[in-house]
């Protein structure tokens, strides 16, 4: 069966075993003994093996956007980059940005702490060094 609409992804049922329906070029909806679904895109990487990277959940991701992040990943690999790997790499920067976000706030705790005379020198000293913040 190859899905063509968001209402033949919504009436796939679960199964002793995970399955997959294709949609095309690639991309497949994967339907979980648990009832979730999501999107996988199944590719050959530059060395040759074969490989899988997740496009998101159903229905979060309907059909559409699905097929629209399908294309990006062909581009991907058109370019000789591998889609698992960008994943990797936006993880990586948006946990770096979370712990500059976390930096900022602590430096301007500690910041406002010291110059308000709430802590004595040595004690702030200590707080930063607590933080790592030197």
């Amino acid at each position: 069966m190859i899905i063509s609409e968001d209402k033949q992804a919504q009436a796939a049922v679960p199964g002793i075993k995970e399955y997959f329906l294709g949609a095309g070029e690639g991309l497949f909806l994967r339907v979980r003994p648990d009832g979730t679904k999501s999107w996988i895109r199944r590719y050959t990487n530059a060395a040759g093996k074969r490989k899988k990277t997740g496009l998101g959940k159903f229905p979060e991701i309907s059909l559409d956007k699905a097929m629209a992040e399908n294309k990006k990943v062909d581009q991907l690999l058109e370019a000789g980059k591998d889609p698992r790997i960008r994943r990797i790499e936006a993880r990586v920067a948006q946990l770096k940005q979370a712990l500059d976000t976390f930096e900022k706030v602590g430096r301007e705790w500690h910041r406002h702490a010291a110059t308000t005379h709430e802590w004595s020198p040595s004690y702030a000293a200590v707080a930063c060094s607590s933080f790592v913040m030197v």
